[in-house]
């Protein structure tokens, strides 16, 4: 890991852009690196057992010598989860910050290493130029103060994860303080992206890709997020814009679905759940439980309409205010599922259900594997996992140009022109 303390692995040569994309989550992370063009999906291999190489926890240890490893470890004093919640609830404290600093400065130390080490052909005797994409849900991403936020946390975490020290709270409570009067030009350039621009890279780039009205449902473990939005290519710059016409950022992943399983459904008995874990059927969960399948299918039902509604409110709105023009009302409006909590019945009911109250017909589709994508045995079917990160290792000019819901204005009822007064008779 003494690697991952550099920046570098030579001071000459020419220069390279790498662009280190972080899609920090609320049960998972993933992470690439972008080089040349191509995107490597970071596989976790070396701080994590299991089959599923491209996703990381989101937890560190906290050492009794105070310093900090990703994971669980045996010896922690304390252990730090939930990194992400309490920005998306709205409270997240001095202590988060920290928290969240210290978790990314791992998180790009371990990348660093990571990428010196396992492609040390590619950068021998290079000198490398870094760029930090960190992904931010689409409402909170429009949110300045949440915004300052990340970035402040970023570049806290990119100053403590350099040099051979341990990385610990008290230098990332350290890096913290310094940034408001931090004027150093080796800080990197950082830039907080939609989440939902990142995933749709694949997409925008690829045959299968339309013009007009999308739908995008990214179901992770602490929120579902909505958002209708355009794909757009500007004729003249040749650019693409995405406005977005309406977004919306509900707690209602699957760590509220299952505490809702779990308040519904364990009356005396203290229940709890880890948010890294994958979410059992209600068949399942009732046979594991010991509750009765009526019961677990009730508060399935109950979050499947809350999230059905968060879906058609959003449809709703862009049909009758934002976007009332639109062919795809009646043709068709292509919809992306994705995110860990995609597969879970309770997410794809969701779907027809919002369809049915919106009456407007969806169509499901899979976001394509990019030919750029440097990723050994991630299969297609699990690409919707790592989309994020990919689109985050891109240069973020090249994924085009967003279009904020404020910006976008209402689309107005057009006028039609009065008719002609005939009278038959005259003929």
């Amino acid at each position: 890991m003494n690697l991952g303390g550099a920046t570098t692995l030579s001071a000459t040569g020419n220069t390279y852009a790498v662009y280190l994309g972080i899609d920090f989550g609320t049960a998972y992370t993933k992470a690439s690196i972008g080089f040349g063009g191509d995107v490597f999906i970071v596989d976790w291999e070396g701080v994590k057992a299991g089959e599923e190489r491209f996703t990381l926890p989101g937890e560190f240890s906290v050492l009794r010598d105070r310093s900090c490893v990703l994971g669980r470890s045996l010896d922690a004093a304390r252990v730090a989860s939930d990194l992400k919640l309490p920005f998306l609830e709205g409270h997240a404290s001095k202590a988060t910050l920290i928290d969240t600093t210290v978790f990314l400065a791992l998180i790009m130390r371990y990348v660093r290493a990571w990428w010196f080490h396992r492609h040390q052909g590619l950068v021998q005797n290079r000198s490398l130029e870094w760029h930090v994409n960190l992904g931010a849900p689409t409402t909170p991403w429009h949110d300045n103060e949440v915004r300052l936020k990340y970035a402040h946390a970023a570049k806290a975490a990119w100053m403590t994860s350099l040099g051979m020290a341990p990385i610990s709270s008290d230098r990332a409570e350290h890096a913290l303080g310094r940034l408001d009067n931090f004027k150093d030009e080796s800080l990197p350039p950082f830039a907080i992206v939609p989440e939902f621009v990142a995933q749709i890279a694949s997409y925008t780039r690829s045959p299968q890709r339309q013009h007009d009205l999308h739908l995008l449902i990214d179901v992770g473990a602490g929120t579902v997020d909505v958002v209708t939005f355009n794909v757009h290519r500007d004729d003249q710059s040749g650019e693409d814009r995405f406005p977005i016409f309406s977004a919306a950022v509900k707690n209602l992943g699957t760590h509220y679905l299952m505490s809702r399983r779990l308040q519904s459904c364990l009356v005396e008995r203290q229940g709890s759940w880890e948010d890294a874990s994958s979410v059992p059927s209600a068949v399942k969960f009732s046979e594991v439980s010991g509750m009765r399948f009526e019961e677990v299918q009730r508060a399935d039902q109950a979050h499947t309409t809350d999230v059905a509604s968060a879906i058609s409110s959003v449809l709703r709105r862009t049909r009758m205010k934002r976007y009332r023009r639109s062919p795809n009302w009646t043709s068709g409006i292509r919809v992306f599922l994705c995110g860990g909590g995609s597969l879970c019945d309770t997410f794809v009911q969701s779907l027809y259900v919002a369809a049915s109250q919106a009456g407007v017909p969806l169509s499901p589709i899979r976001l394509p594997l990019p030919e750029r994508l440097k990723a050994q045995n991630l299969s297609p079917e699990q690409f919707h996992r790592v989309s994020v990160a990919f689109g985050l290792g891109m240069d973020v000019f090249n994924l085009g140009q967003i279009v904020s819901m404020a910006e976008v204005e209402d689309d107005k009822a057009s006028r039609l022109p009065l008719r002609e007064h005939f009278d038959w008779d005259d003929g």
